[in-house]
């Protein structure tokens, strides 16, 4: 969703049942997307995780009018 110039997206997944040793070697990671995250956009987003029963939620906000004032300062 684009609103009041952020961008906002909700994702949410079923807990596996697999084995921990199965799940640390999927996916690019939460550590790794929060520091993508940090690279491109340094403060100017929110990232929440949660759960909710079996369910993984993930909501991310991205301020990008902030973001764009703070490439154009930067030259």
């Amino acid at each position: 969703e684009f609103k009041d110039n952020s961008f906002s997206l909700t994702v949410s997944n079923k807990i596996s049942e697999k084995s921990t040793f199965l799940k640390e070697h999927s996916g690019i990671g939460s550590a790794t997307l929060e520091q993508r995250l940090k690279i491109i956009y340094k403060s100017c987003f929110k990232l929440e995780r949660y759960t909710e029963g079996d369910v993984y939620i993930a909501q991310l906000k991205i301020n990008l009018l902030e973001h764009k004032n703070q490439m154009l300062t930067a030259g």
